[in-house]
């Protein structure tokens, strides 16, 4: 997995974000607020696992923490994250340690800028 494969594609998914915003039309500044604070206390502890499952070689914890943060960055609209982390899950995960670390930076730089991008989403509202 490469960070420029995934590149091209939006941040976040203008789709989800829209479906999102119609269900609190007045309200959309603090449903994204809520969502964007929930996401984080949940994703937090997931990629620590994911980085520790890395560093102990733990296929199937690698598996299980990509699965719910690529299932949960979706639900939220964080398209590259989503398709990032899925890919995280899907891939060889008998790589070496050193090419799954890789993809973990590329991860965590994705969820650095996926975190911005919905805090300025928030300040648009």
């Amino acid at each position: 997995m490469s960070e420029n494969s995934f590149s091209k594609l939006p941040v976040l998914d203008d789709a989800q974000i829209n479906m999102l915003k119609e269900t609190a039309p007045d309200d959309a500044a603090e449903l994204f607020t809520e969502l964007k604070d929930l996401f984080e206390e949940e994703s937090e502890p997931l990629l620590a696992k994911l980085e520790q499952s890395i560093r102990e070689r733990d296929c199937t914890g690698v598996a299980r923490s990509a699965h719910a943060l690529a299932g949960s960055s979706s639900n939220i609209g964080y398209l590259r994250l989503s398709k990032m982390v899925r890919a995280l899950e899907n891939s060889d995960l008998n790589r070496s340690t050193e090419a799954l670390q890789q993809d973990l930076s590329d991860i965590q730089q994705t969820y650095a800028e996926t975190r911005q991008a919905m805090a300025d989403l928030i300040d648009s509202l």
